[in-house]
């Protein structure tokens, strides 16, 4: 398990070069410049903002209780990259991770959910390069989470590639984006499979745990928090990766909630934004009262970021006080992961190998759906 002493010596101040430093501000005005026409081309844009405001709480679908993701910990509060996410958007909104109420609903009911308003957020990582073309009244923002697939297998099947799964007993849970995956895998390699589809993850698992399937097929990230559990129960397993393809997982929002769409926009770029420049929830009160040269440009870019969402000026360095930058919040996340080669590696930030980087908006769009 990585402590929190660990991540602290990770996580090191960076100084910016000047060409970083011209891209960054460009990016910068262009997304400020992007909220304002988002914002005022709409009359109803702060309908749904207005509304969380008055309640005094946002709203959070959560649809399973996935280890790294959101799971509640033994005095039954939740955490998980998805759960930190929702609270750095509480900061940024109301100065408190606390006003967030997270509502717990099946994968077969979220989106109507969040369509009838119930919830205003689904947290819940969604694969956005699948239901993003079914489902145009929902939006997609940019990835917090890049993944793939892969089997679970028994070690005494002695099998080194999902290759070697064809033909064999497999078990999946009754999810879209998991059933599709699998079916792309299959048909793509002329491979055969006995699919026992069970209604949930944990079903699946379960099924897999009582050998009633010869594999098990997920996400990468749910078979490996689920090899945590099953290494308790002394159970040897092999994980397969199948690498390809990459699913990119957002929390998403109803179309017509333009200001909540703004303000997840301005919550995820502004964590990486700080990881970019070094600014952590240890060092931002150093750097503040320093008067540091990144910290200025980092405020400097969020006050405007803010400002058509009337946000306070220091919501940002209240929000990674509390909450930290992205990288602090992904190793808290999946601290537990180590012992199972969760490697950082598709979620490192742009410049260092990974495919996380700020994504903004176009400035010709109110609105930046992905299909």
């Amino acid at each position: 398990m990585i402590l929190m002493g660990d991540i602290r010596k990770k996580i090191t101040f960076k100084t910016i070069t000047r060409s970083k430093f011209r891209v960054l501000k460009l990016f910068s005005l262009l997304f400020a410049f992007s909220l304002v026409l988002g914002i005022l081309s709409k009359a109803n844009a702060l309908d749904r903002l207005d509304m969380i405001r008055q309640r005094g709480l946002i709203t959070a679908g959560i649809s399973y209780e996935i280890l790294g993701f959101s799971r509640p910990d033994r005095m039954g509060n939740w955490e998980g990259i998805d759960v930190d996410f929702m609270r750095a958007a509480a900061v940024a909104l109301f100065g408190d991770e606390r006003r967030v109420q997270f509502i717990q609903v099946g994968p077969n009911q979220q989106f109507e959910e969040l369509s009838s308003g119930k919830v205003d957020i689904l947290a819940s990582s969604l694969p956005r390069d699948f239901y993003a073309k079914l489902l145009p009244e929902v939006i997609f923002i940019p990835p917090l989470f890049y993944d793939t697939s892969g089997f679970l297998t028994p070690r005494q099947l002695g099998l080194r590639s999902p290759l070697q799964v064809n033909g064999l007993r497999v078990c999946i849970a009754d999810v879209p984006e998991l059933l599709d995956g699998m079916v792309q895998f299959y048909a793509q390699n002329n491979m055969k499979v006995i699919s026992l589809v069970k209604g949930t993850l944990y079903t699946a698992s379960d099924s897999y745990i009582k050998n009633k399937c010869d594999a098990f097929f997920a996400r990468r990230s749910q078979l490996l928090g689920f090899l945590k559990d099953l290494n308790h129960l002394k159970l040897n397993n092999k994980f397969l990766d199948l690498s390809f393809p990459i699913s990119e997982l957002s929390a998403s929002v109803m179309a017509r909630d333009h200001s909540v769409v703004q303000l997840l926009y301005c919550v995820r770029n502004t964590l990486i934004f700080a990881e970019q420049l070094g600014i952590t929830s240890e060092n931002i009160q150093r750097l503040q009262e320093s008067q540091n040269p990144n910290y200025d440009f980092f405020i400097k870019s969020t006050v405007q970021w803010g400002s058509p969402l009337n946000l306070q000026p220091d919501w940002a360095h209240l929000m990674i006080q509390k909450m930290g930058n992205y990288r602090q919040i992904y190793r808290r996340s999946f601290a537990s992961f180590k012992a199972w080669d969760l490697i950082e590696g598709l979620n490192l930030l742009k410049e260092d190998g990974g495919n996380i980087e700020q994504i903004w908006p176009n400035p010709t769009d109110t609105l930046v759906h992905k299909s």
